[in-house]
């Protein structure tokens, strides 16, 4: 267990019994633009107590840390010892890229706790428009406008803290190789948080793509009109 109120199974009980609260002000990252500025958040966390070999740290984000160190101490509290059992029978996965999906398996979709990695949807997006010769080629994308990982020398870098000065830059990139291409994107941002909203406004520009403000009510809709629209208009 790694949690607001203790890490590892006996903090997180004695906390638990003795009323403990984990909700406290946001100070891990700037949260001055966020309506709500208390959560819970795990402050006292070295991963250097977990993680091994310690030079993975360098290509893991804080959320892939905590859940490296929650399997950790999952397998100390299980009592699994080294060659106890067979490796390849239980494991952490965590999923940051783009894959395509077919419309037959569009239901059985689930959201993971896995990072945003725009970059690779972009990228795949503006390859499967390259291989099929249509007029009028265009990317629809719905999103809470936040990137949070990149594929970097074969290595995901990711950071879920604000935006990402280095991912934002690398996102704002694809988006203007799209424009170059002559693909536009269709941008549905469902969060309202300004600062996001103000990098969509920006991966807007960089692409001369459109950009919708709304919520996930209504949001088919406003999608299959506008849709329907570009149809008419090509």
């Amino acid at each position: 267990i790694a949690s607001p109120i203790g890490i590892g199974s006996e903090a997180f009980w004695e906390a638990l019994v003795s009323g403990k609260s984990g909700i406290r002000p946001v100070d891990l990252f700037d949260a001055s633009s966020l309506k709500v500025k208390f959560g819970g958040q795990i402050s006292d966390f070295d991963p250097k107590l977990y993680v091994r070999p310690r030079k993975s740290l360098k290509v893991m984000s804080r959320e892939i840390q905590l859940g490296f160190a929650a399997a950790d101490l999952a397998i100390q509290d299980a009592g699994v010892t080294e060659g106890s059992l067979n490796p390849e029978r239980f494991g952490v996965v965590f999923g940051n890229d783009a894959w395509q999906v077919s419309l037959k398996d569009l239901p059985y979709l689930q959201v993971g706790p896995f990072h945003t990695n725009t970059v690779a949807g972009l990228e795949l997006a503006m390859d499967i428009l390259r291989r099929r010769k249509l007029k009028n080629r265009r990317i629809v994308m719905i999103t809470d406008g936040k990137p949070s990982c990149i594929k970097r020398d074969g290595e995901y870098y990711m950071n879920s803290f604000g935006l990402d000065d280095f991912i934002v830059a690398r996102t704002l990139d694809a988006a203007a190789r799209a424009r170059k291409a002559n693909i536009p994107i269709t941008t549905f941002m469902i969060a309202q948080d300004p600062y996001l909203q103000q990098f969509i406004e920006r991966f807007t520009e960089a692409n001369q793509g459109h950009a919708f403000y709304t919520g996930l009510q209504g949001l088919a809709d406003m999608v299959f009109r506008d849709h329907t629209t570009n149809r008419r208009s090509s």
